[in-house]
């Protein structure tokens, strides 16, 4: 699985945390082992040439501060469906803006629904994972690619190694 595919989902994070969240993000750890502080995780299915998930993973506490900040609500005013709502809705800007810059690699990928759930995902595949930092906690981007019909995106060079 190369690791050129995982860079516009690293640039949509960023973008994300930054114009919806007023936050600067960093990526602190490239290939990083989930452990086991992660209790959220909000995934989008990615189907077409290239199929698999993008997986946002963080504790209940970090993703409560994100959402509360995305939604404009204290942190104690996230309930369940808001966190739902609000890491659902995080998840799929990422996937829609890497979706957005692979297509012009000639990857076309369709996006579900997000789905939340309080467990990891069982992995099928090889994985990609970035830990992202930011003043107000720490999560983990996760892309996982099932099938890759496309070599374009490697040939291409889009994107930069994040």
């Amino acid at each position: 699985m190369s690791n050129e595919m995982m860079s516009p989902f690293v640039e949509g994070t960023l973008e994300m945390m930054g114009s919806m969240l007023g936050l600067d993000c960093q990526v602190t750890e490239v290939d990083a082992e989930l452990g086991s502080s992660p209790t959220v995780f909000g995934t989008v299915a990615l189907e077409g040439n290239a199929s698999g998930r993008i997986t946002l993973s963080l504790a209940e506490a970090d993703g409560r501060q994100l959402v509360g900040a995305m939604m404009g609500v204290e942190q104690a005013d996230v309930d369940e469906e808001l966190m739902r709502d609000g890491l659902g809705e995080m998840a799929n800007v990422i996937a829609g803006y890497a979706r957005s810059v692979l297509a012009g690699a000639d990857l076309d990928m369709e996006i579900g629904l997000p789905e939340i759930a309080a467990e990891a995902p069982t992995s099928a595949g090889g994985v990609i994972r970035r830990r992202v930092e930011s003043d107000l906690g720490s999560f983990f981007l996760t892309l996982e690619i099932l099938k890759n019909d496309s070599a374009s995106v490697a040939e291409s060079g889009k994107g930069t190694e994040s």
